[in-house]
């Protein structure tokens, strides 16, 4: 299993990003309000995030006190954190497109930038994107510590698989 490209996920940001935008570009055109963003998401991030960490943490503990480690556990909780880092990147993304949009368009267009709703919208958008981003670095902490070393069975010195 490849290590997940850093790329890769600025790409899914970008592609999030300017779906967010589009989507609040397109709910103000239509009820003259970007749609609602309520906490859920962001706190729904967060607990993805503790749950994949808490994960994690079980076979990094086994690989560090030298313990056998259940290779479909492993592999499962890299697999895990692949997709968390990913759709972590891709929800970042998401809200921070939006957040972008609450700033800029909506506030100078409507003159809106200091109503209740607005302020609540960049809030709550800003909170639900720092919940997203911490659920991209946990997936990224969790597959650094399901890093195998097969030093021992391979010809290259320092070689290590992820499991």
């Amino acid at each position: 299993m490849k290590r997940t490209r850093l790329r890769v996920l600025a790409l899914l940001a970008l592609l999030g990003a300017s779906c967010g935008w589009a989507i609040m570009s397109l709910g103000a055109q239509i009820n003259g309000w970007p749609p609602a963003i309520a906490l859920h998401g962001g706190i729904a991030a967060v607990v993805a995030a503790l749950a994949i960490l808490a994960f994690g943490y079980r076979v990094r503990r086994y690989q560090r006190d030298a313990k056998w480690v259940n290779p479909m556990r492993a592999a499962l909780t890299v697999s895990a954190a692949q997709a968390c880092s990913l759709t972590g990147a891709l929800a970042a993304g998401a809200y921070l497109g939006a957040l972008g949009f609450a700033l800029t368009a909506l506030g100078f267009a409507l003159g809106a930038l200091g109503s209740p709703f607005m302020i609540s919208l960049r809030w709550n958008t800003g909170a639900c994107a720092l919940g997203c981003l911490a659920w991209m670095v946990a997936g990224l902490i969790v597959e650094r510590w399901c890093i195998v070393d097969n030093s021992d069975d391979s010809s290259e010195p320092g070689a290590g698989a992820t499991a």
